[in-house]
C-alpha cells in the first residue's frame, strides 16, 4: 500500500484520497515468508538489481530465469557467466519471437556469450511469454514486473516479490518446468555470423 500511494503521488502530483478499506474474505495464508522489493529512480542503490546480483553470486545449484526480453547490463551478464563457470545450472527461457523485434536481435550476442559458458537457453514456442520469474537454488523465488534488461534494472519503476517458503518455490518450479516442455533449445551461433549487426544493435541496448 505504501508503494502504491507513493507512486500515485509521484504520478499525479497529489496524494491518494483515503477510501474505505476493502473487506477481507476468508482467512489469509500468512505461513510463507516474502519480501517486497521496489526499484526506480526514487529508490537508492538499485535495490532490485543488487538483490538479484547478490543472490546470483551466492547461487550453488541453479538459476532459472524466465523473461520476455534479455538485454542485461555487463555486470548482470558477468554474474551469470561466472555462475555458469562455477557449474551452477543456468537456464534462461525467452520467447522464440517477442513483440519487440529489435530486442530479439540485440539479445543474440548476450545469449551466445552465456551459451559458450554452458548456459542452457530455451526458446518458448507457443506464443509471446511475458512472465518475469527467477528461481535460485531451492531457497528463493522472485516474481515481478522487471524484465532482464537495462531499462528495468536501472531506469524503470519496477516491483518484485521475493518468496522464501518451500511450497511456493516448488509451485514456481513446476510452472517453469511446464514452460520448458514447450521450448526448443537455442542453437549456438557462430559469433562472426552476426558480429556486425550485434555491434550496431548494442548501441540501442540501453534504450530497450
Amino acid at each position: 500500500t505504501e508503494i502504491f500511494r507513493s507512486d500515485w503521488t509521484f504520478a499525479s502530483k497529489r496524494p491518494l484520497r483515503d477510501h474505505d478499506p476493502v473487506p477481507e474474505t476468508g482467512e489469509a495464508d500468512c505461513s510463507g515468508l516474502s519480501q517486497l522489493v521496489a526499484s526506480g529512480p526514487d529508490v537508492p542503490n538499485d535495490s532490485l538489481r543488487n538483490a538479484l546480483l547478490t543472490n546470483i553470486f551466492r547461487a550453488r545449484q541453479r538459476v532459472w530465469i524466465t523473461t520476455p526480453y534479455f538485454v542485461p547490463d555487463e555486470l548482470f551478464l558477468e554474474a551469470l557467466y561466472i555462475a555458469a563457470i562455477r557449474k551452477v545450472q543456468i537456464v534462461i527461457i525467452v520467447p522464440k519471437k517477442s513483440n519487440h523485434r529489435l530486442a530479439d536481435i540485440v539479445r543474440e550476442g548476450y545469449l551466445t556469450r552465456l551459451q559458450e559458458a554452458g548456459v542452457e537457453v530455451l526458446l518458448y514456442e507457443p506464443c509471446m511469454l511475458h512472465a518475469k520469474t527467477i528461481l535460485i537454488d531451492d531457497t528463493l523465488a522472485i516474481v515481478g514486473s522487471a524484465n532482464m534488461d537495462m531499462r528495468s534494472m536501472l531506469l524503470n519503476y519496477e516491483i518484485a516479490l521475493c518468496l522464501y517458503d518451500t511450497e511456493t518455490i516448488k509451485q514456481l518450479e513446476t510452472w517453469m518446468l511446464d514452460r520448458q516442455a514447450h521450448c526448443s533449445a537455442r542453437e549456438l551461433l557462430a559469433r562472426k555470423s552476426f558480429a556486425l549487426i550485434e555491434g550496431v544493435s548494442r548501441l540501442f541496448a540501453p534504450l530497450l
